[in-house]
């Protein structure tokens, strides 16, 4: 852009004086990386706890879907992808994955009453919607004054806030519509021995 506006008007010269573009990739990356860190050390710990590799899959299959409709939805509602959003998405990983093991756990808990996988399915997360809700919204309910702060600082937190109520939001979604699907898939053709 630069060398097209100085060809434009030979009398107009145009130096940068500060370039913060690589700054702002690394940082981005390091973000990027400390996110992906996060939903691995997420998976290696629900293998630990729960013994199976199919729920740390499916913990693990929720984490990468929630950020990426959390993404589209932060694009479309007009924020940018910058260092606040993206540390506000690393914020609400601990909490995505939250959303997941409680539905896994519990449809594991109808399973173990002697329930059909698909009434397991079915009944284990229609059993913790209510909850899981509750638990979102008394979360986002911390934010809330952030959201309303004046000045640089409002203007920050706004950001950070927003992208965690959102990637809240969607990770409530993707547990309660995904992850009972993919247990179910999961199980189903692990149980037919395919």
């Amino acid at each position: 852009v630069i060398e097209s506006l100085e060809a434009d008007d030979e009398n107009l010269n145009i130096r940068i004086v500060r370039d913060s573009a690589d700054s702002i990739l690394s940082s981005l990356k390091d973000v990027a990386l400390t996110l992906v860190l996060a939903a691995v050390i997420s998976m290696i710990i629900i293998f630990i706890f729960f013994g199976d590799y199919k729920a740390s899959l499916i913990v693990g299959s929720s984490i990468p879907t929630s950020i990426l409709v959390s993404l589209i939805l932060m694009t479309s509602a007009g924020f940018s992808l910058n260092i606040i959003t993206m540390s506000g998405l690393v914020l609400g990983v601990g909490m995505m994955v939250d959303n997941s093991i409680i539905t896994i756990d519990n449809i594991n808990q109808h399973r173990m009453r002697g329930k059909s996988l698909f009434q397991a399915c079915l009944d284990g997360t229609n059993e913790i919607i209510t909850p899981l809700l509750s638990s979102v919204l008394t979360t986002c309910a911390i934010f809330v004054p952030l959201i309303f702060m004046s000045g640089i600082a409002g203007a920050l937190f706004y950001d950070q806030a927003m992208a965690v109520a959102i990637g809240l939001f969607v990770s409530l979604a993707v547990s309660i519509t995904i992850v009972p699907v993919v247990f179910h898939l999961l199980f189903m053709y692990a149980k037919e021995g395919k």
